[in-house]
């Protein structure tokens, strides 16, 4: 009986917060992308990041190398922002890749399950990378870290301690490396490879990652669902 009177006042609290929550909606943008938009970043600068990815069934773009900028109105209203392209790193033109906004508010895209610069994507698990610096509006080239053949779909993720950490896809002896850049002001003071326990043995695919109060990085892999601290 007990029980259920505790099953009872739970519901009734629950009933209640959810009545009394409010509920927030969608709202459809005035200016619509002239574009599909694939991985989307919200930047220091209050812009909003797209990067260019005509991967549906009723797309009939090429276009995988443009990124756009979405930027607020007068108002800092998005509903009415507009959409203006930006530039384009060079020979670089990725689909399922690896990308975070560092501190510094320069963009990282690392890797790519797919190289699609042809037009025509195939599949590379490249271990290209570019860093974008908004206010310059450029990209320049990343080298991968010594001995790295692969980066692709793997996830990215920044720490705490605002290190960025990125995995490589493709690892098979068991290992999991991650590249870590130093950052102090904008600057870049060191590309460090460090070696841990893989969460899998043939690395990280295409999945996500996230850290808690206590600074320890979660990991969620979508090939199989997993998901280690």
């Amino acid at each position: 009986m007990n029980r259920l009177r505790m099953l009872a006042v739970a519901l009734a609290v629950l009933t209640l917060g959810t009545s009394s929550a409010t509920c927030q909606t969608w709202q459809p943008l005035t200016n619509q992308p002239s574009f599909s938009p694939g991985a989307v970043l919200l930047l220091t600068d209050g812009t909003v990041l797209a990067h260019s990815e005509p991967n549906c069934l009723n797309c009939t773009s090429t276009d995988y190398n443009s990124w756009y900028k979405l930027t607020p109105d007068s108002s800092g209203s998005y509903v009415h922002g507009t959409w203006t392209q930006v530039a384009s790193p060079t020979g670089y033109a990725p689909l399922y890749f690896g990308s975070v906004v560092l501190p510094n508010g320069h963009v990282v895209v690392e890797g790519g399950e797919y190289d699609c610069s042809s037009g025509t994507c195939n599949a590379a698990w490249t271990n290209q990378g570019a860093i974008y610096d908004p206010v310059k509006n450029g990209w320049t080239s990343v080298a991968p870290p010594t001995g790295w053949k692969t980066i692709g779909d793997a996830q990215s993720v920044i720490l705490p301690n605002g290190t960025y950490m990125q995995a490589d896809c493709c690892t098979k002896d068991g290992t999991a490396a991650g590249l870590l850049l130093g950052l102090l002001a904008s600057r870049v003071l060191a590309l460090v490879v460090c070696q841990g326990n893989s969460p899998r043995s043939n690395g990280v695919g295409r999945c996500c990652s996230s850290y808690g109060a206590d600074g320890a990085t979660s990991h969620v892999d979508s090939d199989p669902p997993r998901a280690v601290g």
